[in-house]
């Protein structure tokens, strides 16, 4: 036995492995840790560059270092792995034996095995396809096409240095990592010989990102020139109809999305037993995959995998997992062993890779003296340690999950301060809060956890009133501080009503078994409550846990109505309401118990408008995600709102679960696109031709308006639309003027009802983007209209303006892609802003003429922006983002935002928002981008200050 290990380390030692991957990575570190135990020479190549991912870095950019790290190699072979693959070490010896027995061939491998892991279980998939001989007879072009039909990747063989180092130099420097490695395989086949033996080589990491499919679209249009040039410089093998087909055929198998049928799956159930195989109904008993000796190296990778997950496809699917684990690992004030022992053991069961909750299980397994399973968790924890268990906590603070977290840690006080807040909260009582607390489930466990988050605030001036569907668990009244009502979902809003007249509470929150309240919310609310008299409800942020447990933002801007109507299941629910204002109204609707908090806060809107509606900027509920099936129920409760307000209105749910209002509008008034010429004369005709030739209405004008100013090659370029009769019309003025006068001074020519104000830079992206901005300029309360605006790569550069607290101007999820619904809320719906860009927007001419146009800053013209719709807000229009209306434009810079802020001197009051939301995630960072958090919980310094 021990001549065999000898043999083998000495065969291991004639091979260096080049791992590929991003500097400082989870993956790579695991990588070299899986490596180090057996390979003796292991070098690392950085492969992201000036922060670009792996897969979309040029061969120019890390070329030279790997020139340079195979010209350091001592040994005769290499290998080349990506950061995220496993070479299996005995198949690694065999290829290697093999090479030094086979002089004439320069690469050796065996066939792959997707791997594709998740929470305890790894799904195996077949990689490639079997050859039918394993030599390596015929031409280069026979050998490039037999590999082409195995999906054999030859850059991840067994190769002799001096072979690769020679291909690997002569690399062309455009592509990108996927295309790069394919003309790598081309290369290495077009002038060596290569086997492929009969056995598993290697793990290969399946992934079923939709934006891998993307990147290899892109890359196939860069990679046939080139390897063709390539080609035709060195090989020639492209010259002929046969060789082009192969290279076609080659460039379809390794630049496209590969399908990988599922093979088997293994899952990790007990700490003493071994992973359970569970094989589908189609095999492919052709492929090498199906021996004993791989299915124990399998779950030895296994093992580390799971312990040390990396890679954004296997964090996210433990994602959620680890947010359950943190929750149940939370000690509470009331806990005991037994309950702590409980829970502990709930979140073992959720994922027993976890090191930090086997920690915590064997010392409370051991303070219960439960000795043997102490025993076997211990075991299973030093098997967990061996394999380099990753750090979870740090892992969830990476994603978005573990950045809402930490969020809403960020916005709770500390001890001392919750200690000020109770003190002063002595002195200034809240009035009485009931918290109605529906569990039509019966789950002790979830009236556990928001019972929990209540008693966690440190108040104890509230109300609970349990509604619960099953067996209460004690006989209360209705002057308990909790209070368990028996109801059905039949009867819930009948209750609920009853209710109504019996309590004595000031306010009313509905909530779900299971919610969480988070302590600084809470905190907050208790203390602004006693000065809301004027207030009939106030909405909060929000986080929903999506079906896999994963943590989603919800930052709600304000009371905005056309949200509300659009997105009933992210705005309507979790208000405190005054329990008067519900009297008044009747109670609950028994018509729409799927529904009734939307219905009530609808009704509320018929009865007063928007007026005692408001919204505190801090995240108050962690609750489930209500999901699509809310807002199939709430269409008929909307078309009942629309009908009372004079809309025929037409409903529909669409993509993204957003509610579309149709209000069959049959008016088609005229539009006048006033479009100010400035100096860009390519930028001009672009956009003139964009309207012409795209827009779909008919009933439009453009006026182009140019002054003294102006270039002589673009008064040329206007000068033919003069004196025509066509849709262009061009006036000249004679002063110079700014853009803002221009469109000031292009109004009297103007014969439309509706006015577009329009910029050079923006050019037409949807047909119909006259027809969206109508559907909301001609309901008689809305004023302004903006539209949404993405950069030519396809990423937002405009979806409105927040004005936020300390005269800050934010443009909210710059940079996220135009075609996203999802996370950030409204950015894929009509929504209310406070103000848009006058590079498209849309206003009646009326109230064009009424605030008295746009007015000049000196300084920015995006501070006129801003005037402009603040002007129209004060004189009692809402603008409203259409994002169905879309327009290219680079947008507006960073130095422009903060310079705009000029305008605060004059809007003091319109700058009051405090949430500056991210665009990625849609989560508040208001607070979190400063490590001196308690300097940012500005209302706790109020309090502190007597306010």
């Amino acid at each position: 036995m021990g001549e065999v290990s000898m043999a083998a380390a000495s065969t291991l030692n004639d091979v260096t492995i080049i791992l590929l991957g991003s500097p400082g990575s989870d993956y790579l570190q695991r990588a070299d840790g899986y490596y180090s135990s057996r390979i003796n020479h292991l070098m690392t190549v950085g492969m992201e560059v000036a922060g670009r991912p792996t897969s979309r870095s040029p061969v120019k950019d890390w070329k030279p270092a790997l020139i340079a790290s195979l010209q350091r190699v001592v040994t005769p072979y290499v290998v080349l792995a990506s950061e995220s693959d496993f070479l299996l070490f005995d198949a690694l010896e065999e290829n290697i034996g093999f090479l030094n027995t086979h002089l004439q061939y320069s690469l050796s491998q065996g066939h792959a095995l997707n791997y594709r892991p998740g929470n305890g279980c790894t799904g195996f998939h077949k990689h490639g396809a079997a050859l039918v001989k394993h030599d390596d007879a015929g031409s280069s072009l026979d050998r490039i096409g037999r590999f082409t039909t195995g999906g054999i990747d030859a850059w991840r063989a067994v190769v002799r240095t001096q072979v690769l180092l020679q291909i690997a130099q002569d690399l062309p420097g455009e592509l990108a990592f996927e295309g790069a490695m394919a003309a790598l395989s081309f290369g290495l086949l077009a002038e060596h010989h290569a086997a492929v033996l009969p056995v598993t080589y290697s793990l290969v990491e399946y992934t079923a990102d939709a934006a891998v499919a993307t990147d290899l679209e892109v890359e196939r249009a860069r990679f046939t020139p080139l390897v063709r040039q390539w080609d035709a410089d060195r090989w020639q093998l492209c010259r002929t109809p046969e060789g082009i087909k192969v290279l076609e055929g080659f460039v379809r198998t390794f630049l496209s999305k590969r399908t990988a049928p599922l093979l088997f799956t293994s899952r990790w159930t007990s700490v003493s037993q071994r992973p359970e195989w569970n094989f589908e109904s189609r095999q492919f008993v052709e492929m090498p995959y199906y021996d004993s000796a791989l299915f124990n190296a399998l779950e030895q990778l296994e093992c580390l995998v799971h312990a040390w997950p990396a890679g954004s496809q296997h964090i996210h699917a433990l994602e959620g997992v680890w947010v359950r684990q943190r929750e149940l690992m939370a000690v509470q004030l009331n806990d005991t062993p037994d309950s702590l022992l409980l829970r502990y053991q709930q979140a073992f069961s959720l994922g027993m890779f976890n090191k930090q909750v086997c920690e915590r299980l064997i010392a409370t397994l051991d303070a219960t003296q439960d000795a043997l399973q102490a025993q076997q968790i211990s075991t299973w924890y030093q098997r967990l340690i061996a394999a380099g268990a990753a750090d979870v906590e740090r892992l969830l603070e990476q994603t978005q999950s573990g950045q809402i977290l930490e969020a809403v840690q960020c916005a709770a006080p500390d001890d001392e301060g919750t200690a000020r807040v109770l003190k002063h909260l002595e002195k200034h009582p809240s009035p009485l809060v009931t918290f109605l607390l529906i569990d039509l489930q019966g789950s002790d466990e979830a009236l556990q956890k928001t019972f929990d988050s209540l008693i966690a605030s440190g108040l104890r001036t509230f109300k609970i009133v349990v509604l619960r569907d099953g067996k209460l668990a004690a006989i209360t009244t209705i002057e308990d501080t909790v209070h368990f009502v028996k109801v059905t979902q039949d009867n819930l809003t009948a209750r609920l009503n009853q209710l109504l007249g019996q309590l004595r509470s000031e306010w009313l929150m509905v909530l779900d078994a299971g919610d969480v309240l988070t302590r600084g919310g809470l905190l907050r609310l208790h203390t602004e409550l006693p000065w809301a008299s004027q207030c009939r409800a106030i909405s909060a942020n929000e986080i929903h846990r999506d079906v896999d447990g994963r943590l989603v933002s919800l930052v709600r801007p304000g009371t905005n109505l056309e949200l509300l109507r659009s997105r009933p299941d992210l705005m309507s629910k979790h208000w405190l309401v005054r329990r008067q204002e519900v009297l008044n109204l009747g109670g609950y609707s028994n018509a729409c118990p799927a529904t009734f908090e939307f219905d009530l806060l609808l009704r509320m809107i018929e009865r007063q408008g928007v007026a005692g509606l408001a919204h505190m900027d801090e995240y108050l509920v962690i609750g489930d995600s209500p999901g699509d099936s809310m807002n199939r129920k709430a269409i008929e409760t909307l078309k009942r709102h629309l009908t009372i307000l004079g809309y025929g209105a037409q409903v529909d749910l669409v993509a993204g679960g957003t509610l579309n209002v149709d209000y069959r509008h049959y008016q088609t008034p005229q539009v006048s696109i006033l479009l100010a010429a400035e100096n860009d004369l390519a930028a001009l005709k672009a956009c003139l031709g964009c309207v012409t030739q795209r827009t779909r209405y008919q009933h439009y004008e453009v006026i182009v308006v140019a002054d003294n100013a102006c270039p002589d090659e673009i008064r040329s370029y206007l000068s033919r639309f003069e004196g025509n009769s066509g849709r262009v019309k061009v006036i000249w003025c004679p002063q110079v003027l700014s853009r803002a006068e221009l469109f000031n001074q292009a109004l009297q020519y103007a014969s439309g009802e509706y006015l577009v104000l329009l910029s050079s830079r923006s050019h037409i992206a949807t047909p119909a983007w006259i027809e969206w901005m109508l559907k909301q300029a001609l309901r008689p309360e809305v004023g302004i209209v903006g539209c949404k605006m993405h950069d030519a790569d396809g990423f937002i550069s405009h979806a409105g303006y927040d004005l936020v607290a300390a005269a800050k101007v934010v443009s909210p999820w710059i940079g996220l892609s135009h075609t996203a619904l999802e996370p950030a809320l409204g950015v894929g719906t009509e929504r209310n802003c406070q103000a848009v860009s006058s590079d498209c927007l849309m206003v009646r001419k009326s109230i064009f003429e009424q605030v008295g146009g746009l007015e000049y800053f000196e300084r920015s013209s995006l501070a006129g922006d801003l005037d402009f719709c603040l002007k129209v807000a004060q004189a009692g229009w809402s603008t409203v983002w259409a994002p169905q209306a879309q327009v290219i434009n680079p947008g507006v810079m960073v130095d422009e935002l903060i310079l705009a802020a000029v305008v605060s001197e004059r809007w003091p009051n319109a700058f009051t928002a405090r949430s500056e939301v991210e665009g990625r995630y849609g989560i508040d960072v208001s607070r979190t981008a400063s490590d001196q958090q308690s300097l940012e919980l500005t209302w706790l310094t109020a309090l502190e200050e007597g306010q």
